[in-house]
């Protein structure tokens, strides 16, 4: 009512989780407005009533692709919309976890990170399901803390979707992740620490007077 009765003001009706419904159903009527602006129709819930949509009065909808639980939009409501990707890798979302971390002035050694484990994933589950920055968006990054995110969030995922490839998953467990990006996080190596204690090895000495 209010974007039909100010026309020459843009409105904006945002959407959460758009595939998480019966489509079809929740919008009715409204699949044959979003298209046809201004020509009244009798819904389903008001029969006695015409109702239209005012052509000033947008939608902006979001589904998570990675979802596989819930039913993709159908192709009657996706010719009506405008689909843009928004993967940890490409567009507006490409560096966001950077921009975070430099813009919270911390070390953006877990960006380095993301961008590394993302760009082995795609090739092994795809675009879709890599790992997106809000996992590290936090206070505590420490290398605990890094621990606790992997394991029991993000680990259990790609569980999920590795579910069966048992060496791939086993290169995704945090003991072999901590391994292969030890460096990008500026953590301490196998090379570093004396075999069977935490302690850094010593360098040898130059000279020795038992030789």
């Amino acid at each position: 009512k209010e974007a039909t009765d100010n026309p020459d003001h843009r409105y904006v009706m945002v959407i959460d989780e758009l595939n998480r419904a019966n489509l079809p159903k929740v919008f009715g009527e409204l699949l044959f407005l979003l298209e046809y602006r201004h020509e009244p129709v009798a819904t389903l819930y008001r029969p006695g009533e015409k109702f239209e949509l005012p052509s000033n009065l947008l939608f902006i909808a979001t589904m998570n692709t990675a979802d596989r639980s819930v039913a993709l939009v159908d192709a009657a409501l996706r010719r009506r919309f405008h689909f843009i990707p928004f993967f940890p890798h490409i567009g507006q979302m490409k560096g966001l976890l950077r921009r975070w971390l430099n813009d919270h002035n911390r070390d953006t050694a877990v960006a380095d990170l993301l961008d590394a484990v993302n760009s082995e994933l795609q090739g092994q589950i795809g675009d879709h399901l890599t790992i997106g920055p809000s996992h590290f968006m936090k206070d505590d990054l420490s290398e605990e803390a890094l621990q606790r995110i992997w394991e029991f969030n993000i680990y259990p995922t790609l569980e999920e979707l590795l579910w069966g490839r048992t060496d791939e998953l086993d290169t995704w467990r945090w003991a072999a992740v901590r391994r292969r990006f030890a460096v990008k996080l500026h953590l301490p190596t196998e090379d570093d620490t004396v075999p069977g204690t935490e302690e850094p090895a010593e360098s040898e000495s130059a000279t020795d007077p038992e030789q």
